[in-house]
């Protein structure tokens, strides 16, 4: 019983249980619940309606003195007719502050419907008082609150409401019966003698109490039900909304895997164009006899095509692995590799380029090596990219060093240069495939632009890694390391 009396308490203090459940639905910020927004619609109508009534209590009272001769303490019901319009003028007044920053009323709906309802019940009861007790008609109005404490409030504040409805009725009722306040007879109307008799007093507060409790109880149910149901509407409008939000994101996912798959079939296409135009530009001067005319010999034009054709299948044959690499989702079969013997077997294969452009080639390795496990194509073709491109892009008396070492449960590869080095705005696209950075166009006009992806590639599929560092001008370092 205490927790009930508490219950009973922090709800006619507190807001609407709805409007907590719909906070609990969709968070804190979210936009007012619908049946709080409609009950801030109802309570504006009844502080219209409120007015129409304080007319109508001071046209009946004029009409029932001056015209049906009944006899009423007319400056009695019209002071509370003032009452009423006064405290309609506050409510108004508290309905209409707001919050300066977000605009949101300060005075919750809940609450001014409680203060609405607990002032009508009251000036209600000190009306009927003066205007007949149990002898007047409208004690009727009473349901009308109690409806709306059943569908906007939660059930205990409208049961409390059709108690205190009752209480204040019987109160009014016993009171004149016993002489304690005077009674004001609707002459005509009923028997002067009615509002005294014990088992008419009994049968009408008990029909009253019926009728009101019997009202709370079911409008409560029906407001609950929907209360339940906007709980649930404003559960699944915030899953409808996160789902949204899921599907935008699925959907850019998607775009971006459509423009993964298209982008790289035009890159080929731009990058085969070029050579092929070119082999086809070459034979044209051959089979159109301006070779002849021309300072350049046949035989010439042709090694120009041939190199042509020949860059156009490296980079045919880079696309192929590439695709292999990328198509192997695992390594199905692998091998004990000794990375060393790839490096020195690269390394000597190598030196016969470095010395025509009299580079320092070097190697040098930290035994004892551990093997690794994998492919030994892939790691030859790791260190061939990587020892080819040092060369390549370094200029006449640069250096070149190769290195591999352990470090705890990894090996070290580590490939450094002193040519032309690459950009920083170029450092982190120079994996993606067919990128070449602009220094290393001009000073290699062939490339594929594939060499780099197949090493993060294959450095992926076992499990490894590869870094970088460069500064133009001062030389490059990657370092590429495997597990043991």
């Amino acid at each position: 019983m205490p927790a009930l009396w508490s219950d009973l308490a922090a709800a006619l203090i507190g807001g609407p249980r709805l409007a907590t459940a719909a906070d609990e639905a969709v968070g804190a910020h979210a936009e007012p619940a619908p049946v709080v927004v409609e009950l801030a619609a109802s309570l504006h109508w009844f502080l219209s309606l409120r007015w129409l009534a304080v007319t109508a209590v001071v046209a009946a009272t004029f009409v029932a003195s001056r015209f049906l001769g009944v006899s009423l303490p007319v400056l009695s019901i019209l002071s509370v007719a003032a009452s009423i319009a006064l405290y309609n003028l506050v409510l108004i007044w508290l309905s209409r502050l707001t919050d300066a920053q977000s605009g949101a009323p300060l005075v919750k709906p809940a609450r001014l419907a409680h203060l609405q309802i607990s002032l009508d019940l009251a000036a209600l009861a000190v009306l009927l008082h003066f205007s007949g007790g149990v002898e007047n008609p409208f004690s009727f109005f009473y349901v009308f609150h109690v409806v709306i404490a059943g569908i906007f409030l939660s059930q205990l504040p409208s049961i409390a409401y059709a108690l205190a409805a009752t209480g204040l009725f019987s109160s009014v009722a016993v009171t004149e019966a016993l002489g304690i306040i005077p009674h004001y007879h609707l002459e005509g109307f009923a028997d002067p003698s009615l509002y005294r008799q014990g088992p008419y007093i009994g049968a009408i507060v008990l029909g009253f109490a019926l009728t009101l409790l019997v009202c709370a109880y079911l409008t409560s149910s029906i407001g609950q039900h929907l209360q339940s149901r906007e709980k649930e509407l404003a559960w699944t409008k915030a899953k409808l909304q996160e789902q949204a939000v899921m599907l935008q994101e699925v959907n850019t996912k998607l775009e971006k895997a459509i423009h993964a798959r298209t982008a790289p079939a035009a890159t080929v296409a731009h990058e085969l164009r070029a050579p092929l135009a070119a082999i086809q530009g070459l034979l044209d001067l051959i089979l159109q006899g301006y070779a002849a005319r021309s300072e350049v010999s046949s035989e010439e034009i042709v090694r120009m095509a041939r190199d042509s054709a020949a860059g156009l299948i490296g980079l045919v044959n880079d696309l192929l692995y590439l695709s292999h690499v990328k198509d192997v989702g695992a390594l199905l079969q692998s091998e004990d590799v000794k990375l060393q013997d790839i490096l020195r077997e690269v390394i000597d294969l190598s030196r016969g380029q470095a010395t025509l452009k009299n580079i320092s080639l070097e190697l040098s390795i930290v035994e004892p090596i551990p093997v690794v496990r994998g492919y030994r194509d892939y790691f030859r073709r790791v260190v061939v990219n990587l020892v080819d491109n040092a060369i390549k892009y370094t200029g006449p008396g640069g250096r070149v060093a190769v290195s591999l070492r352990r470090e705890g449960d990894q090996l070290v590869c580590t490939v450094e240069d002193n040519g032309i080095g690459i950009a920083s705005a170029d450092l982190t696209r120079i994996f993606d495939e067919f990128y070449r950075a602009e220094n290393a166009k001009q000073t290699q006009r062939t490339g594929t632009g594939l060499g780099l992806p197949i090493v993060k590639r294959i450095l992926e599929l076992h499990g490894g890694r590869i870094e970088v560092w460069s500064e133009p001008g001062k030389g490059s370092r990657f370092t590429f390391k495997l597990p043991v």
